[in-house]
């Protein structure tokens, strides 16, 4: 619903679990999600959710990085485009400058809408 109300084009998830991307699949929003997670089971079961991209490998320790992940990927599939506005949903282990790359299952505390940067930051 957030989503569509800030004139999002798509919604970032970081879960382990998967458990949110499920949660937002669930509510058929016309909002694509990328449900990112470096755990290869959730992301096999993530291709079965109703509007969610699976994308492996996006680093989870940093909001920025994972930001900037999703946002050359998106670009590069087409599914968003530089001014693009995108809500990313995470845990607060993505700016409590933790080392892991393993997200928090469960704990999903931190939404951010962020608009999409063009020009020389993205290939």
């Amino acid at each position: 619903v957030m989503a569509q109300v800030v004139g999002a084009k798509l919604v970032v998830v970081a879960s382990f679990s998967g458990r949110t991307a499920l949660a937002l699949s669930q509510q058929r929003s016309f909002v694509p999600t990328i449900g990112v997670s470096t755990n290869d089971e959730t992301l096999r079961s993530m291709c079965l959710y109703w509007g969610v991209h699976p994308l492996a490998g996006a680093p989870a320790c940093n909001v920025e990085q994972l930001i900037r992940h999703t946002d050359v990927w998106a670009c590069a599939v087409g599914l968003a485009a530089p001014g693009d506005r995108v809500v990313i949903v995470g845990g607060s282990h993505l700016t409590a400058g933790s080392e892991s790359d393993e997200m928090a299952d469960g704990v999903h505390d931190i939404v951010i809408v962020h608009e999409v940067e063009g020009g020389s930051n993205l290939p």
